[in-house]
């Protein structure tokens, strides 16, 4: 087993948060809306493991089961990175819908 690290969850805050600082509005606006439409595809792919594993009745050591944790870890540490995006940019901006191009 590897060595435990603890780091400040504020950290990922303020990195975020000096990568946007540079950035005009039009710039974080842009990135805001490609990181709610990724995070909407990381959801929607959990989503469909989770429904996979509910109706294939998953074993614990099954692969739907092993692929559940890594997409859920995925879709949480973007919706992270999201609302450090829409703090910075102080609104949520239009996204367009999953239908739209």
């Amino acid at each position: 087993m590897g060595k435990r690290v603890t780091k400040d969850p504020s950290a990922l805050e303020a990195e975020i948060r000096e990568l946007l600082d540079p950035l005009d509005d039009a710039q974080r606006e842009n990135l805001a809306v490609r990181a709610i439409v990724e995070h909407r595809r990381l959801l929607q792919r959990a989503e469909e493991i989770f429904s996979a594993m509910n109706t294939e009745a998953a074993t614990p050591d099954s692969d739907l089961t092993e692929s559940y944790s890594p997409a859920m870890l995925e879709c949480k540490t973007q919706a992270r990175a999201v609302q450090i995006m829409i703090d910075c940019l102080g609104y949520i901006p239009a996204v367009p819908s999953m239908d739209e191009p």
